[in-house]
Parts: C-alpha cells; structure tokens; sequence
C-alpha cells in the first residue's frame, strides 16, 4: 500500500524506467501521464478533483501477455458533457426523481492495452536555456532546463519564476507544489501552453536548490506598469496603489483590467486601493490578477 500511496501523492515519482524494472509490487498511477494541470475528472463546487484513479501493477508493462499501451490514458472530455457555463452536466433531478437528462459529474477516465509488448517512451535530452526561450507559440519538441529561477510569487501549486531580476518572468501552473517562495531553484520545463493570452509552464522535472535568493530588484513598481509591452507578461508588481471602478484599476490615468480570485474580495466602486503583489496575466486581454486577500488593502 505504501507503493500505492507514494504514486498517488507524487508527482513523477515513479518513472517508466522504475515500473518497468520494479518487481516489489509497485502500481503506477496513471494520472501521472499527465501535467498537474490536467490531472482531474471531477469538479466540486469549482475545484477540480481526481478522485478516480486507475493504478496498474508492473505486471502490465513486463512484455507478456497484455500490456499496458504507453500514454492512452486520457479524461473523457465531450462538449455534450458540459454546461454553457463550464460545469460538468451532471444528472438533473426535479423533487427528487430523476428527469432523464445529463450524466455522471465524474467524467470517464479511460486507458489502452494490448497484446503487444510495453513501448518505453524514449525519453528526450533537455537543453539549457532560459525563460525567454519558452515564449514561443506551439508545444516544446524537447525539454528545457533553466538554471538559477528565483520563485517571487507562489500562491497555492502557482508560481512565478524569473533568472535575473530585469529578465522575463513566467507562470508555473499547477505544477509547483513543491517550490517555496523566495528559493532559487535550476529546474526543468517539458510542457508549455498559451492560455487566453498567457504563457504557462505546465509540467516541471525535480527542482534542485541554488544558493541565489529574492530581492526587491526582481519585483517591478507602479512607474514600470504598461500593459501594452507584452514582454511585461507574468511580472509582479509591488507598491500599486489606484482607484478600484467597474472591474479595473484607475492609475495614473489610465484604467487597466484587474481580477480577483475569489469575487467576495472585490472592493466597492470608488475604493483607494494599495497592493502589494500583483501578477500581469492574461485572459484574452492583459489583467492585473489577485491571488490572495492579504496582497491587497482597502484604504481608508
């Protein structure tokens, strides 16, 4: 069980080399196959869950009898099984009885197998670079390793990491649980995606600590904010202060979008506003984005 266990809670623990040779009992989770990001079929009230699972003993990958096909795990994902509004189209009930329409609010998790022998993904040789090299638009044909990426905003499994403090910065999504902020770290990138407009490291490899640590300069102030210079995607601003009206931040003249995460944290029209940290994302525009309650004060 505690083989089990180490798969379900790591994140690419277990490699295919390591299932493939393992004869301790050791069960792959399939959920690994896939970014953080990607890994669930379930949503809670808007949190995404992965509570189905399936887990394969070595024995489907040993080359004998039916074997388990490399990378065919996939979430079951058809227009029809969702709302308008991005929900799962879950069962629809009137007083208790069921009306006939909708389905189950897990989405199907589904896996290949074969009669031919498990095909051991080769895997591809990283290549130094740096965050710079990630804004590109398609998918990475290789891995990229960054050295020396100082963390200077986490929040949750999100992350923003820059090299050099008048460098690019860029969005780690769903993939750094294991970062602190504040740390430097050489790490690996072998998934990216352009998301609404924003650049997004999807899938990292096991981060090494550095010694370079975070100071004010990798952080960017209210004089440097123009939305319109794109090479200022995923920045931190710190220091902003501007008038909160109808869903943007009046500063110094100008009205720029802003979001919170959670919409019980936006301020009434006409508030003074101070923010310590604001991240420059995008969703089909560029956004100031709030992560937290406590990046933010109302002032009086």
């Amino acid at each position: 069980i505690n083989h089990i266990l180490k798969t379900i809670k790591g994140d690419d623990l277990i490699s295919e080399e390591q299932i493939v040779s393992d004869r301790e009992g050791s069960h792959y989770n399939l959920w690994l196959e896939l970014a953080p990001a990607k890994r669930w079929s379930h949503k809670y009230y808007g949190r995404r869950g992965s509570i189905d699972h399936i887990l394969l003993p070595q024995t489907l990958f040993d080359g004998e009898g039916i074997d388990y096909i490399n990378n065919s795990f996939a979430v079951f994902r058809r227009p029809y099984l969702f709302t308008r509004e991005g929900w799962i189209n879950g069962w629809n009930y009137s007083n208790g009885k069921h009306k006939g329409k909708g389905y189950s609010d897990h989405l199907p998790i589904y896996a290949g197998f074969s009669t031919k022998a498990y095909q051991v993904e080769k895997a591809k040789k990283a290549t130094e670079g740096s965050i710079e090299d990630l804004y590109h638009p398609g998918k990475l044909d290789h891995p990229v390793r960054l050295k020396g990426c100082v963390v200077i905003l986490k929040r949750g499994t999100n992350a923003i990491i820059k090299q050099k403090p008048g460098g690019r910065a860029i969005f780690i999504y769903a993939a750094a649980a294991r970062l602190e902020e504040g740390a430097c770290y050489d790490l690996t990138a072998s998934e990216i995606k352009m998301y609404k407009g924003m650049q997004e490291i999807l899938r990292i490899g096991h981060p090494l600590k550095c010694d370079k640590s975070v100071s004010g300069a990798y952080y960017l102030k209210q004089k440097d904010l123009d939305i319109e210079d794109l090479r200022l995607q995923n920045q931190v601003f710190t220091g902003l202060k501007g008038t909160y009206r109808h869903n943007h931040l009046e500063i110094d003249g100008k009205k720029i979008p802003i979001y919170f995460k959670n919409k019980r944290w936006k301020p009434s029209d006409g508030s003074r506003l101070r923010i310590s940290y604001a991240h420059l994302g995008s969703y089909r525009k560029p956004q100031l984005i709030i992560y937290s309650r406590k990046d933010f004060k109302i002032e009086k």
